[in-house]
């Protein structure tokens, strides 16, 4: 297959990009992709195997490794996915991208962050937009109206995969053997859906 970039977007913060630039890496990698995550950021829950121009790692616990770099330059061999943790106003990576995954998270400030996230990316007028939900709290009585508001208005971008509020998911210390030693992981689980509608979609055009 085409290498394909794939770029996590949006001027919120605290809206799980980051968590999602990682776990779908992850993923991806369990799946058997090549994939490479470009993030300058330290990451929570994932530990490194080797050291170089680019990190080998992996989310502990797990069977999967893929590549982490900071470097839009640097790319290991046989590279299928790469993933783009965007900073705000990034050009360079932003032209890069095949397509941009707008995380959302369900609440009103969300959507008031997404508005603003479209006004950005106005200066990019080609470029593929899918939105996803992320933060969903079932037990919170707007929720539903908000999911509903997104898909009355951007169905032909909305991804059905959603990814659920998850406490362990932001831990500093957040691990998966930890984690399946407590609960279910439908964290990861969440994103695994995604991954798969990502790769569907792709395949369908």
């Amino acid at each position: 297959m085409n290498l394909k970039t794939i770029g996590i977007y949006s001027l919120a913060n605290k809206c799980g990009k980051t968590t999602t630039a990682v776990y779908l890496s992850e993923s991806l990698a369990m799946l058997g992709y090549h994939t490479l995550l470009i993030n300058s950021q330290s990451l929570n829950g994932v530990e490194i195997t080797e050291k170089g121009d680019y990190q080998k790692v992996k989310v502990n616990g797990s069977l999967s490794s893929w590549f982490k770099t900071d470097s839009y330059d640097l790319e290991p061999s046989k590279l299928e996915y790469k993933i783009i943790d965007l900073a705000p106003n990034d050009e360079i990576g932003l032209k890069k991208c095949d397509l941009l995954i707008i995380p959302v998270e369900i609440s009103y400030f969300g959507l008031d962050s997404l508005k603003k996230t479209f006004i950005e990316l106005k200066k990019y007028p080609n470029k593929k937009i899918r939105l996803l939900q992320t933060k969903v709290d079932e037990s919170k009585e707007n929720t539903e109206k908000i999911i509903n508001y997104l898909f009355d208005f951007f169905s032909e971008i909305m991804y059905n995969s959603n990814i659920k509020r998850n406490f362990y998911l932001g831990l500093p210390n957040f691990t998966v053997k930890n984690l399946n030693n407590s609960i279910p992981h439908f964290g990861l689980a969440d994103y695994l859906k995604l991954c798969n509608e990502i790769i569907e979609s792709e395949k369908n055009g």
